[in-house]
């Protein structure tokens, strides 16, 4: 008869994930004692084993090792892990028993020599989010099955006596009660999303307290499934999470078990698995990015795929295809699978990790959810942006009885970027600073201008932020403009040091093999370089000296093309990729960045590993050979900086009040002081208004990388509390044109302005323009229009195409459903949809698209 130990697991609620628990047994020799069969005694070693049904797939034994304590003779105390593999624990049980176990062809066990000085930890996992579970909660049975599992422990001993051969066997069963099994509950308070092109944060408030800034906590990055939640909480300087995934496998819809699972989902066809998130296999953030792996199913930056427009209906990535559901990684096997997948979709696995590691940590799931979305962002951006992240919730929320909420239910909130951080920038002292609202009336009447410089991973984007106080007891925000650069971010910073690594090591390694390669212009600090600097530019957008580069460090790939020389350059363009941001935030002295830099080398070149790593060691870039070559983009942005309070704050001599410099690229010690010299003349990170308050406000680092999504949690939760206080903001920025749109008429070389910055898409009348033939007669095939932020030039915006030609009157007007710009010919009739004017490369992160190079530079 086996003795029952209970276990009470309790947090136990379904689909969250994977729940621990960890149990510790007394000495052996205390815990298997019997009156009939003595106790595990004396010098004899025993072999325990751990056996649990196949019919608790949902339950693991993640670990279990035997503690061996230190002796009389001064060994010291030691641990032995259970033996898993299947076969060994089998030789075991023949050796103890005398003959071959009667055990299921699949029932797992684990075992272990013990002895009976020894203890027993083990760590149970409770899958919740597993498809034995899902299938009970999609069937809602009103008599749910006991899910309590048993685990049976087997102590045998040998037998010692002469006449009798059989084994001694101790018997315990460990049942878990779960509680309570029901669904996670909602989390009381409010969570935000910032999704970004580089990185992504998930931030939390509860409403239990008072909202604070200081109560605004991140969302740690753990490798969902693997790593113990326990070990990990909410903090105020929780790391980025990096905008990667990578997908290791998708399903077979026309598998046996796909169909199967269909059909308990009540699905009409299998191929619906692929929208649901238990048809891939995957990881974000740093767990995608490993650096041993190469770089099948990676797609970085999934966010960029979101602006792609709507003529392309899927992208590719190469994976693996399994008949599981959900699929098994099978990372020994090779990615031989083209998956097509529709754009959002990686943004939409992406933002559901998210929400299933919220979930694990927190054990309820968020109910109430601000989006952050590019302050430069068109309506039709934003509307992608939204339901991208309503669809993830969606999936992450498929099985909650609750998981059919209205998208405004689910995101009662939309905040642009510079707003959400203009808000936590001023509820530091508007809020919470001494005197509060009162003050911030009194110092500033007539409100309070804010310029919020972002410079994210792929674009730079300025805003003006008016907060003012109209009334007593209110705080309302107004987005008085927006610009920015669209051509240059943290990535291009990036770009700048990888093309100086990669020309620096290809001269080490042609060197080494008797060749020269041209060298760099050397850059020193100080303004009396600047024609160096030049040329140092010149010379990395030298084609000719970059395909030389290529020779000897090869990470110019076809992003289409499948093979393994495309395998080895896309693994070595990650990897120096990695490098170069390291070196980018001062980072270098990182052993393993280097080591596996040196090993991607060592795959396309003719040098031992060892040696390479001396020569990644010995290659430096300085701070002034990367400002040469980024200078003059901080500058343009500046330049385009000043324009925008020239335009907007003329009453006021272009004067702001401060400026709050945040994004990942802003980490960069160029830009902070490039910007806060030329605005404010200086570079101190305090800003006027913090000083006109006796120096109350300390805007920690730590909340300036998070401000973004700290800011949108928050503005939330205050605006719904009960503080008295009335918040109001910008809610039509996103249905306002960011820009002023005009057409180029190619017969005159001139713009004609049809729509101006400000006006709102709802009130936009049609323009009439008059397409002239080309010089030679025909009709012209497109039709393109520009766009113009506050204080730039005309940049490509839309083209419309018409293949059979276009004359005369041709009238502009935007679509109020699709949100789209159209075309129509008056004399024909034809209508054409507005394509984005821009090189499709940009959808995709610069280690993706085959060639990494700086960006083009335009006055």
């Amino acid at each position: 008869m086996e003795e029952d130990i209970q276990l009470n697991i309790s947090d136990v609620y379904w689909g969250t994930g994977p729940v621990y628990y960890e149990f510790s047994t007394p000495r052996l020799e205390e815990w298997f004692s019997d009156p009939i069969r003595g106790s595990f005694s004396g010098s004899q070693n025993g072999l325990l084993t751990l056996a649990w049904s196949t019919a608790v797939p949902y339950l693991n034994i993640r670990s279990a090792e035997v503690i061996h304590p230190a002796d009389r003779q001064g060994k010291s105390p030691s641990k032995t892990e259970f033996v898993r593999d299947r076969n060994k624990v089998l030789e075991l049980l023949r050796n103890y028993t005398g003959s071959s176990p009667k055990l299921g062809s699949s029932a797992p066990f684990i075992g272990a020599i013990v002895r009976p000085e020894d203890s027993v930890k083990m760590a149970f996992v409770i899958d919740t989010n597993h498809p034995t579970i899902l299938n009970y909660l999609n069937r809602q049975d009103e008599n749910p099955p006991d899910l309590s599992p048993i685990v049976h422990c087997y102590l045998i001993l040998r037998s010692t006596d002469e006449q009798k051969k059989e084994p001694i066997v101790f018997r315990k069963r460990i049942r878990l009660t779960l509680k309570p099994t029901e669904y996670a509950r909602p989390f009381g308070g409010v969570v935000a999303v910032d999704l970004g092109n580089t990185n992504t944060t998930l931030a939390a408030v509860s409403v239990d307290q008072e909202p604070q800034a200081s109560r605004v906590l991140i969302c740690p990055e753990i490798m969902f499934g693997e790593d113990n939640p326990q070990s990990y909480s909410f903090s105020r300087s929780a790391d980025f999470i990096p905008s990667v995934l990578r997908i290791y496998s998708v399903t077979d819809t026309t598998s046996p078990e796909a169909q199967k699972w269909a059909e308990q989902l009540g699905l009409a066809d299998p191929a619906e698995l692929h929208g649901m998130v238990e048809g891939y296999t995957f990881a974000i953030g740093k767990a995608a990015q490993p650096l041993a792996r190469p770089s099948d199913g990676l797609i970085v930056s999934p966010k960029r795929q979101l602006t792609i427009d709507k003529t392309v209906a899927a992208i590719s990535v190469r994976t693996r295809l399994d008949d599981s559901v959900p699929p098994q990684a099978n990372l020994q096997r090779p990615a031989d699978y083209q998956a097509e997948l529709p754009p959002e979709r990686p943004a939409e696995l992406f933002i559901c990790r998210l929400f299933q590691i919220f979930k694990n940590l927190q054990r309820a799931y968020p109910r109430r959810v601000v989006v952050t979305y590019p302050t430069s962002y068109m309506k039709s951006e934003l509307i992608r942006v939204v339901n991208t992240i309503y669809n993830a919730w969606r999936l992450a929320e498929r099985f909650n009885p609750a998981g059919h909420a209205s998208r405004e239910e689910v995101i009662p909130l939309a905040l642009d970027e510079a707003t959400a951080a203009a808000f936590f920038y001023l509820a530091h002292f508007v809020l919470e600073g001494p005197g509060g609202l009162h003050t911030f009336r009194w110092l500033y009447p007539e409100g309070f201008y804010l310029l919020v410089y972002d410079c994210g991973g792929a674009t730079t984007d300025i805003s003006l932020v008016r907060a003012a106080s109209p009334e007593r007891g209110s705080l309302t925000f107004e987005v008085l403009g927006r610009t920015g650069l669209r051509d240059f971010g943290g990535d291009d910073i990036t770009i700048a040091v990888f093309l100086l690594l990669k020309t620096k090591l290809a001269q080490q390694l042609a060197s080494r093999s008797g060749r020269a390669l041209k060298a760099l212009p050397t850059v020193g600090a100080g303004s009396l370089n600047a024609s160096k600097a030049a040329e140092l530019r010149l010379c990395l957008q030298d084609e000719v000296f970059l395909r030389e580069c290529d020779r000897f460090v090869p990470t110019d790939f076809d992003p289409q093309s499948v093979s393994s020389d495309v395998d080895a350059r896309k693994a070595l363009t990650l990897h120096l990729w990695n490098y170069a941001q390291a070196v980018k935030h001062g980072d270098r002295d990182a052993p393993a960045l280097t080591e596996s830099l040196a090993k991607a080398l060592a795959s396309v070149a003719s040098v031992p590993e060892s040696d390479l790593k001396k020569i990644v060691d010995g290659v430096s870039v300085t701070a002034a050979e990367i400002d040469a070559l980024v200078q003059p983009y901080i500058k343009k942005s500046v330049k385009v900086c000043k324009a925008l309070l020239q335009s907007k704050l003329h009453f006021r001599g272009g004067l702001v009040d401060d400026v709050f410099i945040i994004g990942n690229g802003s980490r960069y010690p160029l830009v902070t002081n490039l910007v806060r010299e030329s605005v404010l003349g200086d570079s101190s990170t305090s800003g006027l208004a913090t000083d006109a308050i006796g120096g109350s406000v300390n805007l920690d680092p730590v909340d300036i990388k998070h401000a973004v999504a700290k800011g949108a949690a928050l503005a939330l939760a205050m605006k719904e509390s009960a503080l008295g206080i009335r918040i109001q903001f910008d809610e039509g920025l996103s249905n306002r044109l960011p820009f002023t749109v005009a057409w180029f008429n190619a017969a005159t070389r001139t713009h004609v302005i049809l729509f101006e910055e400000g006006e709102s898409y709802d009130t936009l009348e049609p323009r009439t323009i008059h397409v002239q033939p080309s010089p030679d007669g025909k009709p012209q095939q497109w039709i393109r229009l520009e766009n113009q932020w506050p204080g730039g030039e005309y940049e490509p915006f839309l083209l419309f195409h018409f293949p059979h030609g276009v004359k005369g009157e041709v009238v502009i007007s935007i679509d109020p459903d699709q949100h789209q710009f159209i075309a129509q010919c008056q004399d024909t009739g034809e209508r054409a949809v507005g394509q984005r004017d821009i090189d499709r490369a940009v959808y995709f992160a610069p280690v993706q698209r085959g060639r990494i190079r700086l960006p083009k530079a335009r006055d």
